[in-house]
């Protein structure tokens, strides 16, 4: 194959989960066998000497090492410089493709959209169950309710500030933003408007992608016929639970301060710090 005929490029990050990237793959090679494409996989500082062997039997794979584990954003922004097809596939190393109308289903609608940036399906759990696969932006008026100091009817929260949400669509539907598991964008897009953000380490960079993408007059469609399965959590499961807490702050508050200024996410910042505080206290008091 002619790498400038590639139509598809799909970005595969791998942080020790060489058996899911392997079922990837081969969920790509089954369903993808009308068009041409390319498989990137960027390396995070995996400890699995063996996977690149691997790797090299598999068509149509291009295997890129990297000597630390730069993040999810980083990784992904490392793969598209390598890449060269028309469209960009972004596949999680604990994701899968369920069948050949998928990719095809996808490019024919970016195709036909021109103000349409990315596209995502309806994401499953492995036992095909609705999986998270889009949400709303992280707002100033989430972080109050997250507080304790602003309340809401539930359809009102589901609607407006909910961050992780179930496809329960029939039919295309412009949302906030995309969950990263399973997306394809335009690459005149990503040129045009850059990649990830690379401020963001973990967490909150697809949320600052589609955000930025949003802002310039593009829209993330979900395509609810459209079925992949995201399995999630798979690369972090053996992470501490505080570090990822504090990864999860930190991305939060970088969101804040690029899409509402520096004042109000230090504000809300702020305010996180003294209601933890204060149930620290609290926690300590009933120990004496």
């Amino acid at each position: 194959m002619i790498k400038s005929e590639i139509l598809v490029s799909f970005i595969i990050v791998n942080f020790n989960t060489e058996e899911l990237v392997i079922k990837a793959i081969a969920s790509i090679l089954e369903n993808c066998q009308a068009i041409r494409f390319e498989v990137i996989v960027v390396d995070n500082s995996s400890t699995n000497t063996e996977f690149r062997s691997k790797l090299n039997l598999i068509p149509h794979v291009y295997y890129w090492p990297l000597g630390n584990n730069v993040g999810f954003g980083r990784a992904n922004n490392f793969g598209f410089d390598k890449s060269i097809g028309d469209f960009v596939f972004l596949l999680n190393s604990d994701a899968y493709l369920l069948d050949e109308t998928t990719i095809l289903a996808m490019m024919d609608f970016l195709n036909e959209n021109s103000q349409v940036a990315c596209v995502g399906g309806c994401l499953l759990t492995e036992d095909c169950n609705i999986n998270i696969s889009f949400g709303n932006f992280y707002t100033p008026q989430r972080a109050f309710y997250d507080l304790g100091l602003y309340h809401c009817s539930t359809d009102f929260f589901h609607k407006h500030l909910a961050t992780s949400l179930y496809c329960s669509f029939t039919k295309p539907t412009a949302v906030n933003y995309l969950t990263a598991a399973a997306i394809m964008i335009k690459r005149h897009v990503i040129k045009e408007l850059s990649f990830f953000d690379p401020d963001f380490f973990m967490y909150y960079e697809d949320m600052e992608l589609c955000y930025r993408y949003k802002k310039a007059g593009y829209d993330s469609v979900i395509l609810p016929q459209l079925k992949i399965v995201h399995l999630g959590g798979q690369s972090i499961s053996t992470l501490d639970n505080n570090y990822l807490n504090k990864e999860i702050m930190r991305s939060r508050y970088l969101f804040l301060r690029k899409s509402n200024g520096v004042f109000i996410a230090s504000f809300l910042y702020s305010l996180f710090l003294i209601q933890r505080a204060y149930y620290n206290v609290r926690k300590a008091l009933r120990r004496i």
